[in-house]
C-alpha cells in the first residue's frame, strides 16, 4: 500500500464533499459536530498532502513544519475532545451519556497534554519506506501506554453510544487501529489516521439514521 500526496488530496477532497453531505444531512443543531467529522478529516489529510509535497518540491518545503505541526494537532489534540463531545450531542441514554461524558473530559486532559508536549518538545516528519513517520519527542509518545490513553476517548465513545451502528463504526476504527499496528507499527499514526478518516464517511449513513428515525419518531407522535 503507497501513500503519497495524491493519496491524502484525494482523500481529502472526498471527505470534505462527505462532510458537507453529512451537514446537510443533519435535522438538529446537536447532529454538527458529528456529522462534522469527515470534514475536519479533510483538513487533516489535505496538511499531510502538503507534508509530503514538501520532500519533492522545493516551493512547499518552508511549509513543512507548520503542515506537521497541524496533522498533529488534528490527530492528538482535537479528536480526543472533539470525538467524545459529538456523541454526547447526540447520546440519548442517561447512562451511556454519562460514559461518554468521562471520555470527553478523560479527552480535554489528554489534548491538553498533547497541546503542553508541542509547545516544549520538538516533532519532525519524513518519509520512509513509502509512508510519512512522524517522530515525537514526547515523554511516553512511543509507548503502549499513550496508546491505550488515546483509544480511550477516540474509539470508546463510538462502541458506547446507544445510536443505531454506532457500535459498527466503533468496530471498524478499532480494528484498523489493530492493523496499523501490526503492519504500520512505525508509520502508525499516519496510517491509522488515513484508515479512520476513510471510514468516517460511514457518518453520512449514520446520520441519514438519525434523521430516519426522527421521521418514525415525529410520525409516532413520539417527541
Amino acid at each position: 500500500m503507497c501513500f503519497s500526496a495524491s493519496v491524502s488530496f484525494s482523500a481529502s477532497a472526498v471527505l470534505f464533499v462527505s462532510g458537507i453531505v453529512a451537514i446537510k444531512k443533519t435535522t438538529d443543531k446537536k447532529q454538527i459536530w458529528f456529522a462534522s467529522i469527515p470534514f475536519v478529516f479533510a483538513v487533516q489529510q489535505f496538511s499531510e498532502g502538503i507534508t509530503w509535497l514538501s520532500f519533492s518540491h522545493q516551493e512547499f518545503e518552508s511549509f513543512r513544519h507548520l503542515s506537521t505541526i497541524v496533522f498533529i494537532l488534528f490527530a492528538q489534540v482535537i479528536w480526543p475532545f472533539w470525538v467524545p463531545f459529538s456523541f454526547l450531542m447526540i447520546e440519548q441514554n442517561p447512562k451511556r451519556k454519562m460514559w461518554i461524558k468521562y471520555f470527553f473530559v478523560f479527552g480535554i486532559i489528554i489534548a491538553a497534554y498533547v497541546s503542553y508536549c508541542l509547545v516544549r518538545f520538538p516533532i519532525v516528519a519524513y518519509p520512509e519506506s513509502k509512508h510519512l513517520k512522524y517522530d515525537p519527542e514526547f515523554p511516553l509518545a512511543h509507548t503502549i501506554i499513550a496508546a491505550i490513553f488515546y483509544f480511550i476517548p477516540t474509539v470508546l465513545p463510538c462502541i458506547v453510544s446507544s445510536a443505531k451502528r454506532m457500535t459498527t463504526l466503533g468496530l471498524m476504527i478499532f480494528g484498523s487501529y489493530i492493523v496499523a499496528r501490526i503492519f504500520f507499527k512505525e508509520y502508525a499514526l499516519s496510517v491509522w489516521c488515513f484508515f479512520a478518516a476513510i471510514i468516517s464517511v460511514m457518518v453520512i449513513y449514520n446520520v441519514h439514521l438519525m434523521r430516519s428515525d426522527k421521521k418514525t419518531s415525529t410520525v409516532l407522535g413520539n417527541p
